[in-house]
């Protein structure tokens, strides 16, 4: 009614603390001022009561922090229950998360028929699916017959037939298995959306639609080896190989080894009359285009003649000769000195380029490496005293790829002009890093370059097994090669509680044992540890029992950039772009209170970062098959995956409040990063607070109290 009834100083709703609404027949205030009219900053966000804080909806507001999900009317997970009415709230209104454990992995018998969970209960069709309820009609792999006269009955026990218990189909998919031949090819690629999804690797299950493609070895050319990888492919790929079609004649499996989140598979020799079935498989879900690189080496006295792309072995060279093409030890191999110059073979020999090279004879000029002179002047001489010589041939005691001189005449110099440690524009693509001896294209295991990024190079990296002509640094992480490193009983990740992620290099345990390993009931929920199904630990390193949003969350400190690692922390997150469930990943709580256009950004980092940002720690994913698709809030609203390298960047439209940052890697990786966040407040807009100088007026403006003394960006 614009009149002050009972004399506080304020009039009518929303300012009166009396006033519940605009309909209220008593203005007088309660005898305890409600948080939204007391004078306190509450929820410690640099603003007091209504209309300062932009969380009170009035001043009789009794909150003035955001309710928590399970009290405030909405649907946060999307399942269709709100509150308390939804599982996830565990009947606590004070709860900050509604989100449940899908029925297909709560580790619960939720239909009581015996079964639990995916793949074992005929009503999991996945790890995802929200109801354990059984079909009407047993499933082929649930119904007591053996439908394929294999004499094997369901799932488990004939797995062949069976992916799950709720399979529609027994029959033996091997005796329909259809392939594509590319015996021969470096490389082909193919689309898995219309395949089917017959089969599930050793290394990773359930899957996604295969393709099987078929590589015979023929009886002229047995091989030394044979290297798969799927780089470049638009899906997350998992690679394995069999020499029959039966699982048991698998020969390897792998998921996201490679760089890049890249499937990668280095098979041995193979005899003549071989034939590899490589399953080219993917993550649950719809197919996609997947890319295949195959590297044939052939093994001596293998025909090296075309058609076809065909490399010798290591140390060999393709010789012609009156019967034909065959590989043979190269003379820079061959253990003699043939041109009599007192050296013998590569790295020895100036005149040898590499251990294929066919001719050992000295250029008339002797390359920086075997003249004499310190060249760099670093105090060592030639091969093999300066470290900086790959071989005797090499003609820089310095690396080429840092020196700014276009050595190869590619119209392309060096590999980071800049010095910021990254890949500039303009690079040499054939420069691993800047301490690379040559531009030109050199095996990963004599380039002087950490290509894995393990901490070791070249011939000091296991995984060139000793030799520099091998184009594969990988070796095996600590924490998934399949050994007990630190003796303490566990192997690998999840179990071993020194492991945080799959790729961890130390297995070594903490000197206090996590609370996911120290056989003790840390949230008192009933279950102890990893080992003992409690569902709040992603490993035993977990350090809390908790699920990852039960945790408190480390709130974005008052800077602009953060700097930090991800391979401290553990695989809790993952995006809609992209990040892994194997990669280590940290998130963060930005506080920006206001409306503002936000901006987050890693400008440097040590691996192929995702970044994402979400609305409420709890992923929340509307699914375009669901009809009520259009009325569930998604949690995430901004996620970026740049392929193929370490920068991503977010940015978007905040209407105010918390934000949850994800820092995230691409299949295991993991490293240092340079993480920034700037917030930008409009023209006229509400700002603040002070200490978060990642949060800002826009250019041209200044925040400063207007009129009725609420901070505002207000011209300079």
């Amino acid at each position: 009614d614009g009149v002050d009834n009972d004399g506080d100083g304020r009039i009518d709703f929303p300012n009166e603390p009396g006033c519940d609404a605009i309909e209220d027949d008593d203005e007088t205030d309660p005898e305890v001022l409600p948080q939204c009219s007391d004078g306190i900053d509450n929820d410690f966000d640099g603003f007091a009561d209504f209309p300062a804080d932009g969380d009170c909806v009035s001043a009789a507001d009794p909150e003035e922090a955001r309710p928590p999900a399970c009290r405030d009317g909405l649907d946060n997970d999307g399942d269709g229950r709100i509150d308390l009415a939804d599982p996830g709230c565990r009947g606590d209104p004070d709860y900050f998360s509604e989100f449940n454990t899908a029925a297909c992995r709560d580790r619960l018998d939720n239909d009581e028929d015996g079964a639990t969970d995916f793949p074992d209960d005929p009503g999991c069709t996945a790890p995802t699916d929200e109801d354990e309820t059984d079909p009407a009609e047993p499933p082929a792999c649930h119904n007591g017959v053996d439908d394929d006269g294999d004499g094997l009955t369901d799932y488990p026990e004939d797995a062949e037939s069976c992916l799950f218990a709720a399979d529609e189909s027994e029959d033996d998919p091997c005796a329909r298995l259809v392939t594509r031949e590319i015996t021969g090819l470096d490389r082909t690629r193919g689309n898995s959306d219309d395949a089917t999804n017959d089969f599930n690797p050793s290394c990773r299950a359930p899957t996604g639609p295969e393709d099987v493609l078929l590589w015979r070895v023929a009886a002229d050319r047995p091989l030394d080896g044979l290297i798969l990888d799927t780089a470049e492919s638009d899906i997350d790929t998992v690679l394995s190989v069999r020499d029959a079609c039966p699982a048991a004649n698998e020969l390897a499996c792998d998921d996201n080894s490679g760089q890049g989140a890249d499937s990668h598979i280095e098979l041995g020799p193979q005899a003549p009359g071989t034939e590899l079935l490589i399953f080219v498989d993917s993550i649950p879900g719809p197919g996609g285009i997947w890319r295949l690189r195959m590297n044939p080496l052939l093994a001596q006295g293998a025909n090296c003649a075309g058609p076809g792309t065909w490399e010798c072995g290591p140390g060999m060279a393709c010789v012609v000769g009156p019967g034909g093409s065959f590989c043979t030890r190269a003379v820079c191999d061959n253990g003699r000195d043939d041109d009599g110059d007192g050296r013998v073979d590569f790295p020895a020999d100036p005149g040898c380029a590499s251990a294929a090279d066919e001719d050992e004879t000295d250029p008339p000029v002797p390359p920086q490496c075997a003249n004499g002179v310190d060249d760099d002047e670093d105090g060592l001489v030639d091969f093999p005293n300066d470290p900086r010589c790959g071989s005797a041939a090499d003609d820089s005691e310095g690396p080429d790829c840092a020196n700014g001189i276009d050595d190869d005449g590619d119209g392309s110099i060096d590999y980071d002009r800049d010095g910021d440690g990254l890949r500039g524009p303009g690079a040499d693509p054939q420069c691993a890093c800047a301490a690379d001896e040559t531009e030109l294209a050199e095996p990963a295991c004599a380039d002087g370059c950490d290509n894995d990024a393990d901490g070791f190079i070249d011939l000091d990296d296991p995984g060139c097994q000793g030799d520099p002509t091998r184009n594969s640094e990988f070796n095996l992480p600590a924490c998934r090669d399949g050994l007990d490193n630190d003796g303490d009983g566990y192997v690998d990740y999840p179990l071993d509680p020194g492991c945080n992620y799959r790729d961890d290099l130390d297995e070594t345990d903490p000197p206090e044992p996590p609370a996911c390993a120290n056989e003790v009931d840390d949230d008192e929920d009933g279950f102890i540890d990893y080992f003992g199904a409690d569902d709040g630990c992603v490993a035993a390193a977990d350090p809390d029992e908790r699920r990852a949003c039960e945790q408190p969350l480390p709130v974005w400190p008052e800077l602009v950039q953060l700097d930090g690692t991800t391979r401290s922390e553990l695989p809790e997150h993952t995006g809609e772009c992209g990040g892994s469930a194997n990669a280590p990943d940290a998130m963060f709580v930005v506080l920006v209170p206001y409306p503002a256009v936000v901006v987050a950004e890693t400008i440097g980092a040590g691996f192929d970062s995702v970044l994402y940002a979400r609305t409420d720690c709890e992923p929340v994913v509307c699914a375009s098959d669901e009809p009520d698709c259009p009325d569930v809030q998604e949690t995430e609203i901004a996620c970026d995956n740049n392929p193929g390298g370490p920068l991503s960047r977010i940015e978007f439209d905040w209407p105010g409040g918390p934000i949850f940052l994800v820092l995230d890697g691409t299949g295991t990786e993991a490293g240092v990063y340079h993480l920034r966040v700037n917030a930008t407040y409009p023209a006229g807009g509400r700002c603040g607070p002070e200490g978060h100088v990642y949060a800002l007026c826009e250019t041209g403006f200044e925040c400063r109290p207007d009129a009725e003394g609420v901070p505002t960006c207000q011209a300079l």
